[in-house]
């Protein structure tokens, strides 16, 4: 009996409380449909407030989301003459909005956001007044799923469309904090996506380029960039007459470059560390147009120092260069002939990039290459870059089995000097170099070398000029044979106004000079021929590329 009882007031309790739950449950369900119109008027009202404009939202409170289709946005510009910074979204979809979160902590919590096929413009023309800084009562904006499916990215300059891409990106945990300065901070656990059809800078400047696409996975610490091209906008004798000055113009393509190893999470703090970098069969045509004069009136820096200087924190561990091709083009500034030197088959790896030196590291980066000088000549090299205080380059190569007539379109133009024939069996080099001067060695082993001295104005060959040259090219050979085996002493001042690739040019030119001729057998050639009131041969083979 009193089993019966306490059964039926157990019944009653729980039936009382049901009613209360579904009365409670109905009054809010009956306040979020009322008050659903409301709060979509006034972020309707919100909206169009900022300049911006919908065909459609929808508010839902009771799975705590949020649709908006066509949103378009719009800033005012300052000029007639810009387009203004503008935002189309064709659907925005919010998810899973925490009231909690958001009432009791200033935290906006949201479980994701999907932004679908939008058209994104920026125009960095457009100056914003002076405002004061509005401060967030939001500490905290926390997302765990953010998709951005088909974005339109542009930036302008003006009118002129200066960059664009297609955008896919998945982000996952991201977080935007405001520290107590109202500082941002900026975290993410992963993210993925692609990039696709990047254009830049092809309307205006000096240079313009396209990658086909940009795919990254956080998670695998994976970026690659297929299809990069760097293009000039003008062409090859109208890049310097437009620029006003001597400039070399370069043309890259890199069928893919692949980034291992990434840290991404680093690169929040303004610190880029990856593993390794591959360049794969990249192709570089470098052309120069001498007649146009040479202006430049500044110091170039060696290479390190401005890497020493970036204010963003780098440490590659490794670059590799696999089957690549460089050609160097130049019309001299006296005569008609280009001028062309070509390596082929190129592979180089560049190790201990770091700018950031730690006790212990090592205080140098190593670049060591290898390929083919106008396609039969191998040339080996090493490249030691400082990463300290100090400031000593050094370089060691050798070239060997190379036919020294196929450097004709080089020595003509620079000595008036021609290369009948001749074959070098083996050259080798090691200079050190600073901001100021070059200094070090050449050895060389040639045979069968004959030079022919030509008039400078119309080419022919002066005899007085080729039996002073040959006179002392005797002089240097080996008394035993045909064979010369010379040493070259490499002593020049550095053109602090022209890049780190001069001072290697002219460093073997000299070395060059003085082992084949010698530097006092050089002088003496110059002031006969100044005696005999012939134009000089230009011997001196160290000027300035």
């Amino acid at each position: 009996m009193q089993d019966s009882t306490f059964m039926k007031s157990r019944k009653r309790i729980l039936y009382r409380w049901v009613i209360i739950l579904s009365s409670v449950l109905l009054l809010v369900i009956v306040f979020a449909l009322s008050i659903t119109p409301y709060l979509e008027n006034k972020i309707t009202e919100k909206i169009y407030s900022q300049n911006g404009k919908i065909s459609f939202l929808q508010l839902n409170l009771l799975n705590r989301s949020l649709l908006i289709k066509n949103l378009e946005w719009s800033s005012t510009p300052d000029s007639l003459n810009s387009a203004p910074h503008s935002l189309m979204i064709n659907t925005l979809h919010v998810k899973g909005v925490s009231l909690y979160q958001l009432l009791a902590h200033k935290t906006i919590h949201v479980n994701e956001i999907i932004l679908d096929s939008a058209k994104v413009q920026y125009n960095t023309n457009i100056k914003q007044p002076n405002q004061e800084k509005n401060v967030s009562k939001y500490r905290v904006f926390e997302c765990n799923s953010i998709t951005l499916n088909t974005i339109e990215t542009q930036i302008m300059s003006d009118t002129i469309v200066t960059f664009s891409a297609l955008v896919n990106v998945h982000l996952t945990d991201a977080a935007v904090r405001f520290d107590s300065n109202h500082a941002m901070q900026y975290s993410l656990k992963n993210s993925r996506g692609v990039i696709k059809s990047m254009n830049f800078s092809r309307d205006e400047g000096m240079y313009g380029g396209t990658i086909k696409q940009l795919s990254f996975n956080s998670q695998d610490q994976k970026i690659v960039l297929d299809s990069i091209l760097l293009i000039p906008n003008f062409s090859k004798y109208k890049f310097a007459q437009y620029l006003g000055e001597q400039a070399g113009r370069l043309n890259i393509s890199i069928p893919q470059l692949t980034l291992e190893g990434v840290e991404f999470d680093k690169l929040f703090d303004s610190t880029f560390v990856a593993d390794k970098i591959v360049v794969q069969s990249f192709d570089l045509f470098s052309f120069k147009d001498k007649r146009i004069p040479f202006l430049r009136d500044y110091n170039i820096p060696l290479p390190m120092e401005s890497f020493l200087d970036l204010s963003w924190k780098v440490k590659i561990d490794s670059i590799l260069i696999k089957n690549s091709r460089i050609t160097i083009e130049e019309f001299p500034e006296k005569g008609d002939e280009l001028t062309k030197i070509t390596f082929d088959e190129v592979n180089a790896t560049f190790t201990g990039l770091n700018n950031r030196l730690f006790k212990n590291e090592e205080p140098y980066a190593v670049l060591r290459a290898n390929g083919l000088l106008m396609g039969t000549g191998r040339i080996d090299a090493a490249f030691q870059f400082p990463l300290d205080s100090t400031s000593h380059y050094t370089v060691k190569g050798k070239v060997s089995n190379f036919s020294l007539a196929k450097l004709n379109p080089v020595f003509i133009p620079i000595a008036n000097i021609r290369i009948e024939s001749g074959n070098l069996n083996s050259l080798t080099f090691d200079f050190t170099y600073t901001e100021f001067v070059s200094k070090g060695k050449l050895d060389i082993d040639y045979e069968d070398l004959r030079l022919l001295g030509l008039n400078k104005n119309n080419g022919k060959t002066n005899e007085f000029k080729t039996f002073f040259i040959s006179l002392f090219i005797k002089k240097n050979r080996d008394q035993s044979g045909e064979n010369a085996k010379a040493v070259g002493i490499i002593d020049i001042e550095r053109d602090r106004k022209r890049l780190i690739f001069n001072v290697w040019w002219k460093s073997i030119l000299d070395g060059l000079k003085s082992s084949i001729l010698g530097k006092n057998i050089a002088k003496k050639v110059n002031k006969r021929l100044e005696n005999h009131k012939v134009v000089s041969p230009r011997i001196e083979l160290g000027s300035k590329v």
